[in-house]
């Protein structure tokens, strides 16, 4: 039987010393071992170091295993993620509106993107471009502003409806986590609100709606009514 036929057919009951012994002659056929050699002198050729190797090995067991003693408690870091704050059913959009929404977006960002493009080699656009990278990084303040009141909720969703309007896609990550920042500050806000005839309640609508329906984040969306 060859070397390779003996593995095949090897099981663990069978895993000896003799198959080991066997297995070693026909892998690596070398000559019988000296009678009286001092293994623990430092071998001299290669065929004295194999030797040396096929002895260690054999005082090891064909399969070991190691107890890993694992601390009781293990702190493991959680970013916890704030629910949707829900509101009076009163207060939320309609699934036309939703929809009309996102219709009407999709036609002010195509008519931007033809914009983009006409002008892509006008100074006066790369001009705007950089301004408007600007006013992109700007778009990361609004989640603090909403939430400390530092700007009203009507200006800030104008603002942040005109930069939604030139946003390139793809988005960047960063750029995702911030439209939900916003989108949940206004969730916040609008649960607040007590009547429909609140002035920022159509203007909250309006972004939440943007940012879940037309940039993907479905959950943080209102459900179709």
């Amino acid at each position: 039987m060859s070397s390779q036929e003996a593995v095949q057919h090897l099981t663990y009951d069978d895993y000896d010393a003799d198959i080991i012994d066997e297995l070693n002659v026909l892998a690596l056929p070398r000559p019988p071992s000296v009678e009286g050699e001092d293994l623990s002198l430092p071998p001299m050729d290669g065929i004295q170091f194999i030797r040396r190797v096929i002895k260690e090995t054999k005082k090891c067991e064909p399969v070991t295993t190691v107890e890993m003693n694992f601390p009781p408690q293990t702190n493991v870091s959680v970013i916890k993620i704030p629910t949707k704050r829900e509101c009076n059913k009163e207060l939320l959009p309609t699934k036309d509106y939703q929809q009309s929404v996102v219709a009407d977006f999709s036609k002010l960002r195509l008519k931007m993107e033809y914009l983009r493009k006409r002008t892509k080699h006008d100074g006066a656009f790369r001009t705007f471009k950089k301004t408007l990278c600007t006013n992109m990084h700007v778009l990361s303040y609004f989640p603090d502003w909403l939430t400390e009141g530092l700007l009203s909720v009507v200006d800030s969703c104008r603002w942040i409806y005109g930069m939604l309007a030139c946003l390139e896609l793809p988005l960047e990550p960063d750029m995702y986590f911030t439209l939900r920042q916003i989108a949940r500050a206004l969730l916040e806000l609008r649960a607040g609100l007590e009547s429909q005839d609140s002035e920022p309640l159509p203007h909250i609508n309006l972004i939440v709606c943007i940012i879940g329906r037309y940039f993907g984040q479905e959950d943080l969306a209102d459900p179709y009514i």
